[in-house]
């Protein structure tokens, strides 16, 4: 995750919580992508894309875009049709 510093960080146990509106992006590595670690990572990205961006992160973000960037990296994974066919 790529976060804006300026903005509070809650961590409650071992588990940190962002605000939608500090985040700047969202990036997941797999080491080696599976079906059903795509799909997963599917409905993750889905998540993200959905969070409420309404927060005013203007002073510290400027113009903040409505949806928040997200991308998956893969350094193995399944053949192109079922990468093709899942998505």
């Amino acid at each position: 995750m790529i976060y804006d510093e300026f903005m509070p960080i809650f961590d409650y146990g071992s588990t940190k919580h962002f605000l939608s509106g500090g985040v700047l992006a969202h990036i997941e590595v797999k080491s080696n992508l599976t079906s059903e670690e795509l799909v997963k990572s599917l409905e993750i990205t889905k998540s993200i894309k959905n969070l409420n961006r309404d927060l005013d992160v203007t002073a510290s973000l400027g113009n903040a875009p409505k949806t928040i960037f997200s991308c998956l990296f893969a350094y193995e994974g399944i053949s192109k049709e079922k990468f093709k066919k899942k998505i």
